[in-house]
């Protein structure tokens, strides 16, 4: 995951150079990466990132519930009981895990994963899903969280491109 997350940037890119070419759209017509996306009806490479590691924490957390002796949902529990009690914190920047990408995405839908009982509050949504034979909380839940980081990513980018300062290009004649 982390390679693909590193990489971001030049799949994107990739993807979208790879629709254009596909839906015959070539230099003098423009289309923005919205549009774009839209006319193709596909999702961008980062929402098919954040279904996918979502999809792979919902099987952590119903392995859990079957077998606590499953490595995933072992290293997840391992994590959350254990990860606040550390006296001493990390130098350098804080590395970068699966339960940190995960609350980084919850945060944009008003929830979060910091601790034992949040890890416990998912995992109960995702018994009561599978109970009822009812995915749709947890399905629109992950949809929304794919959405809003693929438009959180635009508009950093739409940023970044509008705080470049362009400099004309000028043509200097000899004489």
């Amino acid at each position: 995951i982390l390679l693909i997350i590193n990489n971001n940037i030049i799949n994107n890119a990739a993807h979208r150079r790879h629709l254009r070419y596909i839906l015959s759209i070539f230099y003098p017509k423009k289309l923005s990466t919205p549009a774009l996306y839209a006319q193709a009806h596909v999702r961008t490479l980062r929402e098919d990132i954040v279904i996918a590691r979502w999809r792979c924490f919902r099987t952590a957390l119903r392995q859990d519930l079957k077998d606590e002796r499953m490595p995933a949902a072992s290293i997840m529990r391992l994590y959350f009981h254990n990860h606040f009690e550390q006296a001493k914190p990390a130098r350098g920047a804080p590395p970068t895990t699966l339960p940190t990408l995960l609350h980084r995405d919850l945060v944009l839908v008003g929830r979060k994963l910091r601790e034992a009982a949040d890890y416990k509050a998912l995992r109960s949504l995702v018994v009561e899903s599978d109970r009822n034979k009812d995915r749709d909380e947890w399905q629109e839940m992950v949809e929304d969280i794919a959405k809003l980081t693929s438009k959180k990513v635009l508009e950093q980018t739409d940023q970044r491109k509008s705080g470049r300062k362009r400099t004309p290009s000028v043509k200097v004649r000899d004489r």
